[in-house]
Protein backbone atom coordinates (compact mmCIF):
# COMPACT_ATOMS: atom_id res chain seq x y z
CA UNK A 1 0.00 0.00 0.00
CA UNK A 2 1.24 3.84 -1.05
CA UNK A 3 0.94 6.20 1.95
CA UNK A 4 1.23 9.77 1.99
CA UNK A 5 1.75 11.63 4.81
CA UNK A 6 0.81 15.43 5.33
CA UNK A 7 2.67 17.08 8.75
CA UNK A 8 2.29 19.71 10.69
CA UNK A 9 5.61 19.79 12.58
CA UNK A 10 6.60 21.90 15.57
CA UNK A 11 3.35 24.47 15.46
CA UNK A 12 4.24 26.65 18.81
CA UNK A 13 1.50 29.00 19.72
CA UNK A 14 -0.10 29.89 22.66
CA UNK A 15 -3.53 28.60 24.19
CA UNK A 16 -5.91 28.78 26.76
CA UNK A 17 -5.62 24.90 28.03
CA UNK A 18 -5.14 23.67 31.76
CA UNK A 19 -7.19 23.22 35.05
CA UNK A 20 -5.30 25.53 37.25
CA UNK A 21 -6.16 28.83 37.96
CA UNK A 22 -3.11 30.18 36.79
CA UNK A 23 -3.81 28.30 33.52
CA UNK A 24 -7.48 29.42 33.37
CA UNK A 25 -6.63 33.83 33.36
CA UNK A 26 -3.43 33.16 30.04
CA UNK A 27 -2.83 31.45 27.97
CA UNK A 28 0.43 29.19 27.71
CA UNK A 29 2.82 28.34 24.94
CA UNK A 30 1.83 25.04 23.45
CA UNK A 31 3.58 22.88 20.58
CA UNK A 32 1.46 21.02 18.15
CA UNK A 33 2.55 17.79 15.84
CA UNK A 34 -0.21 16.66 13.25
CA UNK A 35 0.82 13.77 10.43
CA UNK A 36 -2.05 12.91 8.30
CA UNK A 37 -2.36 9.34 6.52
CA UNK A 38 -3.53 9.18 3.18
CA UNK A 39 -4.00 5.80 1.60
CA UNK A 40 -2.53 4.95 -2.17
CA UNK A 41 -2.59 9.12 -2.63
CA UNK A 42 -1.79 10.26 -5.59
CA UNK A 43 -1.16 14.03 -7.18
CA UNK A 44 -2.57 14.01 -11.01
CA UNK A 45 -2.77 17.55 -11.70
CA UNK A 46 0.26 19.13 -9.45
CA UNK A 47 -2.93 21.32 -7.78
CA UNK A 48 -3.74 21.67 -4.35
CA UNK A 49 -7.27 20.03 -4.97
CA UNK A 50 -5.25 17.00 -5.12
CA UNK A 51 -4.50 16.61 -1.71
CA UNK A 52 -4.87 17.73 2.12
CA UNK A 53 -4.28 21.04 2.45
CA UNK A 54 -2.39 21.83 6.21
CA UNK A 55 -3.48 25.30 5.99
CA UNK A 56 -6.69 24.07 6.81
CA UNK A 57 -5.49 22.49 10.10
CA UNK A 58 -3.87 24.85 11.22
CA UNK A 59 -6.33 27.21 11.13
CA UNK A 60 -8.47 24.72 13.12
CA UNK A 61 -5.77 24.70 15.74
CA UNK A 62 -5.54 28.39 15.94
CA UNK A 63 -9.80 28.51 16.40
CA UNK A 64 -9.39 25.74 19.29
CA UNK A 65 -6.68 27.59 20.89
CA UNK A 66 -8.76 30.65 21.22
CA UNK A 67 -11.30 28.43 23.45
CA UNK A 68 -10.41 27.28 27.01
CA UNK A 69 -9.97 23.56 27.07
CA UNK A 70 -9.45 21.44 30.43
CA UNK A 71 -7.03 18.63 29.08
CA UNK A 72 -4.47 18.55 26.27
CA UNK A 73 -6.24 14.76 25.15
CA UNK A 74 -9.30 17.33 24.78
CA UNK A 75 -7.62 19.97 21.93
CA UNK A 76 -5.62 16.85 20.45
CA UNK A 77 -9.55 15.03 20.16
CA UNK A 78 -11.00 18.14 18.40
CA UNK A 79 -7.84 18.53 16.35
CA UNK A 80 -7.86 14.93 15.15
CA UNK A 81 -11.74 14.49 14.49
CA UNK A 82 -11.38 18.03 12.43
CA UNK A 83 -8.90 16.30 10.09
CA UNK A 84 -10.61 13.51 9.52
CA UNK A 85 -13.58 15.25 8.13
CA UNK A 86 -11.40 14.97 5.16
CA UNK A 87 -12.30 11.52 3.34
CA UNK A 88 -9.02 11.25 1.79
CA UNK A 89 -7.02 11.07 5.31
CA UNK A 90 -7.44 7.60 6.59
CA UNK A 91 -5.28 8.41 9.86
CA UNK A 92 -4.39 11.03 11.84
CA UNK A 93 -1.99 11.32 15.06
CA UNK A 94 -1.84 14.52 17.06
CA UNK A 95 0.81 15.12 19.49
CA UNK A 96 0.49 18.23 22.13
CA UNK A 97 3.30 19.43 24.26
CA UNK A 98 2.97 22.04 26.77
CA UNK A 99 6.29 23.65 26.98
CA UNK A 100 5.99 26.21 30.07
CA UNK A 101 4.72 24.17 33.05
CA UNK A 102 7.84 21.83 33.71
CA UNK A 103 11.58 24.23 33.61
CA UNK A 104 12.76 20.90 32.77
CA UNK A 105 10.12 19.20 30.63
CA UNK A 106 7.98 19.12 28.20
CA UNK A 107 4.41 17.07 28.76
CA UNK A 108 1.67 16.48 27.12
CA UNK A 109 0.10 13.61 25.32
CA UNK A 110 -0.55 11.78 21.70
CA UNK A 111 -3.23 10.22 20.11
CA UNK A 112 -3.98 8.42 17.02
CA UNK A 113 -7.51 8.16 15.44
CA UNK A 114 -8.68 5.97 12.13
CA UNK A 115 -11.80 5.61 10.22
CA UNK A 116 -13.50 3.09 11.72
Amino acid sequence: MNTTKIIVRDFILPARIGIYPQEQVAPQNICVNVTMNLADHHINHDAIEDTVSYEHVINEIRVQATLHHNLVETLAEHIAQFALRDIRVTEVTVQIEKLEIFPDARVGCCLTRGRN
